[in-house]
C-alpha cells in the first residue's frame, strides 16, 4: 500500500514499504528495485534478492497459449537467467 505525498514544490510521489515511487513507477535512490513489481524468482538477474522485487523499470508479460485462461499461461518475458 502506498501513501500519496505532495512535496512543497507540488511534485507527487507515493511512499510505501519499498521506498518512494513517482507517478510513473520510477523508484527513488532509497532502494534499487521497483516496489510495484514483486518477484520471487531468484534465478533471474533482475531480482533484488534481499527484498524479492524486480530491479527493472517495467517488465513484459507474455502468454504461451493462444488464449490465456489462467496465470499458468503467462510468463515474465523480461526474465534473464542469472550468471
Amino acid at each position: 500500500m502506498y501513501k500519496k505525498i505532495t512535496s512543497a514544490n507540488n511534485n507527487v510521489y507515493y511512499e510505501g514499504r519499498g521506498g518512494k515511487m513517482d507517478f510513473q513507477g520510477k523508484i527513488s535512490a532509497d532502494n534499487d528495485y521497483n516496489c510495484s513489481i514483486a518477484c520471487s524468482v531468484t534465478e533471474c538477474k533482475y531480482n533484488s534478492r534481499s527484498d524479492k522485487y524486480c530491479t527493472l523499470d517495467k517488465i513484459q508479460v507474455v502468454k504461451h497459449e493462444v488464449e490465456a485462461k489462467n496465470a499458468q499461461c503467462t510468463d515474465c518475458g523480461s526474465f534473464m537467467r542469472l550468471g
